[in-house]
């Protein structure tokens, strides 16, 4: 008899929520969402579009409907209001590359437990992306999916200096914030630095935005690679969580020297809460897994930026209560 001062047993955290990560992860890898994106399709119309056993899409389909993913209608099985809004092609935003790039992030779980011994993987998941390229631009494609949902808030909230002119986008890949900043500022120019396979998304984005005039795309390695210098705006998006803290105090300072005096330094990241939340402890786990990083703390950020050669730093934290953003101006020489 089990004894009812216990806490209950560990079957509730663990068998559920894996079997639906992973149900959900082979839906998008066989395409299920995007089959229904236009109305509901019976079993065995799924079976020989999408090339796939009917047992195995009726079990799929079946626990899709019990998460409230899919619908049963008359017989046949149709998109959820979740897929309906996220995870279509016609949707406004489409979430399905998540589910491709967590396919690749699923395998890598596997030796979760040898990354925590030995305090990194043996192989970073930037390295990875590299040699796996639809996990790359699966990553980047959700990725500029996120960056869309920030839009709103980052042309209502983000100031950059009336006269500038040049802006460096280190890590910009998709280079959504770039295209942002650039139909807001006409007079802005740009350059978005990344490593080559990483820059495919943002040519897209560059040329569907008719922006090609303004942004250059620069390949290379920011941590390792002339930046260039003369900004006035330099944006670090989502970079420093993927690095160790003496890599990101490199990047803060060359990013710093890149800078006009004056000039404007913006971050984004998600700083770690003292104590950390739920969110910040799993994310960090996470980054351990990718690189045997973690999440910083706020103090930590402002620290580095503050040695780095910026002052007046500022913060802003985005509405989903997950991001943050600090801009800093570089202090003027002597």
């Amino acid at each position: 008899m089990t004894d009812s001062t216990l806490p209950p047993p560990p079957m509730a955290d663990l068998v559920g929520p894996i079997m639906k990560s992973a149900t959900l992860i082979a839906a998008g890898k066989v395409g299920l969402f995007h089959a229904l994106a236009d109305g509901p399709r019976s079993i065995s119309e799924l079976s020989e579009d999408l090339g796939a056993s009917e047992n195995g899409l009726a079990c799929l389909a079946e626990a899709l409907t019990t998460i409230g993913y899919l619908e049963r209608q008359d017989g046949r099985f149709a998109n959820g209001p979740t897929a309906r809004a996220w995870l279509t092609p016609s949707s406004s935003i489409d979430f399905n590359s998540l589910l491709i790039y967590l396919e690749h992030t699923w395998r890598l779980l596997a030796d979760l437990g040898e990354v925590v011994r030995k305090g990194s993987p043996e192989l970073s998941f930037a390295q990875y992306m590299l040699d796996h390229p639809d996990a790359g631009s699966a990553y980047n494609e959700y990725m500029k999916g996120c960056a869309k949902l920030d839009e709103d808030f980052l042309r209502r909230t983000l100031s950059l200096p009336e006269d500038a002119r040049r802006m460096l986008d280190l890590g910009g890949a998709h280079g959504w914030y770039t295209a942002v900043l650039c139909r807001e500022h006409p007079n802005l120019c740009a350059v978005i630095f990344d490593v080559a396979p990483a820059l495919a998304e943002a040519k897209n984005t560059v040329t569907d935005q008719g922006l090609g005039e303004r942004v250059v795309l620069q390949p290379g390695n920011y941590l390792e690679d002339d930046i260039g210098e003369g900004f006035d705006v330099v944006l670090c998006f989502h970079l420093l969580h993927w690095h160790l803290e003496d890599d990101n105090r490199r990047l803060l300072r060359k990013a710093t020297k890149a800078l006009l005096p004056g000039g404007k330094m913006i971050l984004m990241e998600k700083p770690k809460g003292d104590p950390p939340g739920v969110y910040d402890a799993l994310f960090s786990v996470l980054m351990q897994l990718y690189g045997g990083s973690r999440l910083y703390r706020y103090e930590e950020i402002t620290g580095w930026m503050t040695e780095a050669g910026l002052k007046d730093i500022e913060r802003i934290d985005l509405p989903n209560g997950q991001i943050t953003m600090i801009s800093a101006a570089k202090r003027a020489a002597g």
